[in-house]
């Protein structure tokens, strides 16, 4: 558990507010120690990996501090995260056609020239590219970026999408869901009875066991 204990130190050291330090708490009372002990037990050898001390270090570290960060994201639908993903691709798409344009115009010499005179008269002239080529160059990076970005961007932070992000169950869908990602990832299976632990204490909640784990899991 010396993982769990070093996040939990580094998130007390920190600017927490006073829900955050409940939370805090929460996760590192004695009702939440069964949690912590149950990936070592094995129950299910087939399926939960036995880890050697340092990544179990590792695992617990990261179990603790996404069981405490998870509810201060709002739920998100599916839609809603490949609508912000579209957005970045329009912004790429943007980002391309202006900077064919302003290629159109960088061949002008006047406008090169006046250019020149604009940036030479900036107070932001240090940070604005010397010609109009380099402001193309610009434009190219910014599309790039975009479109690379786009796959990878999570619009509510570091957690899963819900179905029904407006419905009454959905933050406690969502915690659970990312509480148990952590459990796939380090251990190889959803350990129902550390999740609902976890999420109940994360939650300030005690209706949570492992039917309501796995009917959030179900669903994904």
């Amino acid at each position: 558990m010396a993982g769990a204990a070093a996040a939990a130190r580094a998130i007390a050291n920190g600017p927490i507010s006073e829900p955050q330090r409940q939370r805090l708490e929460r996760l590192t009372s004695d009702a939440t120690r069964p949690a912590w002990m149950e990936p070592q037990r094995h129950r299910d050898k087939q399926r939960t990996k036995a880890l050697p001390a340092a990544d179990l270090w590792l695992a617990y570290h990261e179990l603790l501090w996404e069981a405490y960060r998870a509810p201060d994201f709002q739920p998100i639908g599916r839609a809603a995260v490949e609508q912000e993903k579209q957005a970045l691709l329009d912004t790429a798409l943007a980002a391309a056609v202006l900077e064919n344009l302003v290629l159109a115009a960088s061949h002008d010499g006047q406008l090169a020239g006046m250019w020149g005179t604009y940036r030479n008269r900036s107070t932001a002239r240090l940070e604005l590219p010397a010609d109009l080529h380099g402001v193309v160059a610009t434009l190219g990076k910014l599309a790039d970026f975009f479109q690379r970005a786009a796959p990878h961007y999570k619009p509510a932070g570091p957690v899963p999408p819900t179905g029904k992000p407006k419905a009454a169950d959905a933050l406690k869908t969502m915690v659970i869901r990312k509480i148990s990602a952590v459990c796939k990832a380090h251990f190889g299976s959803p350990l129902l009875s550390t999740i609902a632990r976890l999420a109940n204490a994360s939650l300030d909640r005690t209706d949570i066991d492992r039917t309501a784990v796995q009917g959030s899991l179900r669903r994904l």
